[in-house]
């Protein structure tokens, strides 16, 4: 498999969350005779992100550099970095991120023990800025990051991609890129899922898709995510991103989703009322998050109806 490895950082705004990442990046166990470089792409950035990250890029122990793409959206910065890729493998992780020691070889093992054309790895979640909390859902969890398939190596079906912890070769990049500009994150808006539509481009080719337990990261948690609207925000755009992004379904199609949206909705404007009755914050959040995604998935179904699905 690779001898040389391209890894690419889409940074937004984080600066300090960025040089953590760097300082994880910089302890990965890299096999002998590897040649390896990271490359930061700082996107539209408002912080200090362009003066504060080259120092520490020049510090690093392998070469690594930042680039500027000043065209705002997720998208636009992971298709800059792949552009700017000096070698054929790459590997993704977001700029509020904690790697592994072992993320690259885990990558690279999967490659060569499975044939693999791209990889996505497990992803944690980083608490520090806030204790864990215990009324997360397994979909709020996912919302702040969290990914797991299992402890196991093994081939996936769907597009559960993350590039928070992806790789790919860029002969997977002409098949399945470039990565959408229109459904990505763009500063604080929240629609998602350039990465699920790249892998199940990918899945369609006949590419073989696979997950690994073993090289993970670790995704920031901040207090703002607990703290304001942000699982609503999140949940809302992720409904409406899924439905957009989803193949073709057919009249029968339309009307499930619709019937799952409008059911969702009035399930949390029902919880939200009666969350109140009874003075349950939980119940209260949970009832707003339902809310919000079933009205999603009917924003996404209007919107559909106009522009059509989009992989």
């Amino acid at each position: 498999m690779a001898h040389a490895a391209s890894i690419m950082i889409a940074a937004h705004n984080r600066s300090g969350l960025t040089l953590r990442t760097l300082e994880s990046l910089a302890a990965l166990d890299i096999p002998a005779g590897m040649d390896v470089e990271c490359i930061v792409v700082a996107n539209a950035c408002t912080d200090d992100t362009e003066q504060v990250v080259p120092p520490r890029c020049a510090a690093m122990p392998f070469p690594t550099r930042m680039v500027v793409e000043s065209q705002p959206g997720v998208g636009f910065a992971r298709n800059r970095a792949v552009a700017e890729a000096r070698h054929d493998w790459m590997l993704f992780v977001d700029s509020d991120v904690r790697a592994d020691r072992g993320l690259l070889k885990a990558h690279l093992d999967v490659y060569r023990e499975q044939g693999a054309d791209l990889v996505t790895g497990r992803i944690d979640l980083w608490w520090e800025e806030i204790a864990e909390q215990d009324w997360l859902t397994p979909g709020m969890r996912l919302v702040l990051g969290e990914h797991h398939h299992g402890d196991k190596v093994v081939r996936l079906e769907k597009p559960d991609a993350f590039a928070a912890n992806l790789s790919f070769t860029r002969s997977v990049y002409k098949t399945a890129g470039p990565f959408r500009t229109d459904i990505g994150r763009v500063g604080t808006k929240r629609m998602a899922g350039e990465e699920t539509v790249f892998a199940q481009r990918a899945i369609d080719a006949g590419l073989k898709f696979y997950f690994t337990p073993h090289g993970f990261v670790e995704h920031w948690v901040p207090r703002s995510s607990i703290e304001s609207d942000f699982f609503e925000r999140s949940m809302n755009a992720g409904a409406m991103s899924i439905i957009l992004t989803s193949r073709n379904f057919g009249l029968n199609g339309y009307l499930r989703q619709t019937t799952m949206g409008t059911v969702r909705l009035a399930a949390g404007a029902a919880g939200v009322i009666g969350s109140a009755m009874v003075g349950s914050a939980d119940l209260a959040r949970r009832a707003r998050v339902m809310r919000a995604t079933g009205l999603g998935q009917l924003q996404g179904l209007a919107a559909r109806l106009c522009r059509g699905p989009s992989i």
